[in-house]
């Protein structure tokens, strides 16, 4: 059974409420990290599914995005130039140290999947259904 990337856009919507001894930052970081595993990975399926064909390496990432930006369909661009800028929060997330208002970053990060749900006509219901 394969895994339904959905869950991982629910997990992170989950923690962004989440009382955990971990802290509000830890779990912030981790809803965009997971969020955007989510989102790239339903992205990158769709686009499978209509025949593209993708490394399995780290070029993965560059690969769904430049496919998107350079389709010629302008609303493919902008989803493209999306998942760029997710792919930065949740960079930002996992390696900086210091950021500056992680709420910010976070609550940005969820506009953007919820935007990249609704391009993509996927819902998400309570259990991952």
């Amino acid at each position: 059974m394969s895994f339904d990337w959905k869950n991982y856009v629910i997990l992170a919507d989950e923690l962004r409420t989440l009382q955990c001894k971990g802290g509000t930052e830890a779990r912030l970081r981790a809803s965009v990290s997971r969020g955007y595993y989510g989102i790239f990975h339903l992205t990158r399926q769709r686009l499978a599914a209509e025949g593209l064909k993708f490394g399995g390496g780290t070029e993965v990432h560059q690969e769904v995005a430049q496919a998107l930006r350079t389709s010629g369909d302008p609303a493919r661009f902008a989803l493209g130039r999306e998942i760029g800028r997710l792919r930065g929060y949740r960079n930002m997330a996992d390696y900086e140290d210091e950021i500056q208002d992680m709420a910010i970053v976070e609550g940005e990060s969820l506009r953007i999947h919820e935007g990249i749900l609704r391009q993509l006509g996927v819902t998400l219901g309570r259990n991952g259904k």
